[in-house]
């Protein structure tokens, strides 16, 4: 009998739009009927779109990888940064100095760009926070925001009053 080879080109994986391999198959033969040969063919698409998935998969993966390296490299440098700082103000006599290192190296860690440092004050009223350094905030808003209450609209008034966490993401 007589040989039959049809190359069969199944299709190409891609990652992240480069090629990454071809994968394809022949048969010869052994199948003889046009059944045989739709049954080869729908196995042979089987195989290929498992093995891009899997291949979709790993890329993830490793995308997911990067992002938590990407994540540790910066952890890593924010506390770096503190651990400097702490050590450079150790000798500082200058308390305001003092306050405003601390608020950069937040600000720096926190990627903001605006920031405040406020101490409780309980001798004054029934308690108030006083501003100690801010930064990004023009002169009149410092000056709003010198002192306090607890019953204040704002965000730190707020956090103050409820004793809970309040998060503006976008002043």
């Amino acid at each position: 009998p007589a040989l039959i080879g049809i190359p069969v080109l199944l299709g190409l994986i891609r990652l992240a739009g480069e090629r990454a391999g071809l994968y394809d198959a022949s048969f010869g033969s052994a199948l003889r009927t046009v059944s045989e040969i739709a049954v080869f063919l729908v196995l042979l698409w089987r195989t290929g779109s498992a093995i891009s998935r899997q291949a979709e998969q790993r890329m993830q993966a490793n995308e997911a990888l990067q992002a938590t390296q990407r994540r540790l490299v910066n952890e890593l440098t924010d506390t770096k940064l503190l651990q400097q700082i702490s050590s450079e103000l150790i000798g500082e006599k200058d308390v305001d100095a003092f306050y405003g290192r601390i608020l950069d190296a937040a600000m720096g860690i926190m990627r903001s760009d605006f920031a405040s440092m406020q101490m409780f004050e309980p001798d004054r009223g029934n308690g108030e926070l006083r501003l100690l350094a801010h930064r990004g905030f023009s002169w009149k808003a410092a000056k709003l925001w010198e002192w306090v209450r607890s019953d204040s609209a704002s965000a730190c008034g707020v956090a103050f009053g409820t004793k809970a966490r309040v998060l503006v993401s976008d002043v």
